[in-house]
């Protein structure tokens, strides 16, 4: 057996251990809201107020080319995109969010990557896919997710961007693919401006085989975005295969971190 068959060993082995240990901590801890975590909710995800302010992010408006919440006076331009758009704009043809990576939905998403609570996935995922329009009209070929270093995914108990993208495509009546493939494990970027992000995850995917994507609507899968820097540098990876277009779907979208000087030009006025 090789190096890397040990390894898959060892992750699936781990995987299981911790499975029944969550099973049997549940048998003595009363579930409880996922975002507030204040109020016991029986077999459910939320509480009803948790729920309802859920439900309320999916009407918030956006900005299709970054994911930027909007209002009356943030709005986003055809050729432009909006305020916190960077430049150079991202490869992604647009962006399907459910709402901002703060208030219900931000301690939610926490559970799925840090707490391997992957019951979650599945109403984020059906939520999502209820506003993703015009699919049959878009013709996606197939579902990818922004994919995981192998080292990580042992560290986060598993791969929940793959879950994600295996629910979506279920929901979307489409194929999963697991082509593109990370091979460099690059540092957390939480505090990293946009441009430096760009530089840590250059060169950081690549596609199994290629040929297989000529031609392809991807619908690339990641739970948040920030600058959009990853899911870029992952759509350059797919675009170069011969893919002929890449849309990203998330669960949120993350502001941008400070100090940031990589947004649109009327930003910096």
């Amino acid at each position: 057996m090789n190096q890397t068959s040990e390894i898959y060993r060892d992750e699936k082995s781990l995987l299981h251990v911790r499975r029944i240990c969550a099973e049997i901590l549940d048998m003595f801890v009363p579930n409880v809201c996922a975002s507030c975590g204040a109020k016991p909710v029986g077999h459910s995800m939320l509480c009803e107020e948790c729920r309802i302010k859920l439900l309320n992010c999916v009407t918030l408006p956006y900005c299709p080319f970054c994911g930027t919440s909007l209002g009356p006076h943030l709005t986003s331009k055809a050729n432009s995109g909006c305020y916190d758009c960077p430049v150079p704009m991202p490869r992604f043809r647009r962006v399907y969010r459910i709402g901002p990576y703060a208030g219900v939905l931000k301690p939610i998403i926490r559970q799925i990557k840090y707490h391997s609570q992957w019951a979650m996935i599945e109403p984020l995922t059906r939520l999502l896919a209820e506003h993703i329009p015009n699919v049959s009209q878009t013709q996606f070929d197939l579902v990818a997710p922004v994919p995981m270093f192998w080292a990580r995914r042992i560290l986060r108990n598993g791969n929940h961007s793959w879950m994600m993208a295996k629910c979506l495509a279920g929901k979307l009546n489409l194929p999963a693919s697991r082509e593109i493939i990370r091979i460099r494990n690059t540092p957390q970027q939480a505090h990293f401006c946009r441009s430096r992000r760009m530089e840590n995850v250059k060169d950081a995917f690549k596609i199994r085989n290629p040929q297989l994507m000529s031609g392809l609507k991807i619908l690339l899968v990641d739970d948040v975005v920030t600058t959009g820097a990853t899911a870029d540098e992952a759509v350059r990876t797919l675009l170069d295969a011969g893919a002929s277009e890449v849309h990203l779907a998330v669960f949120a979208k993350a502001g941008t971190p400070v100090p940031y000087e990589d947004r649109h030009p009327e930003s910096k006025s």
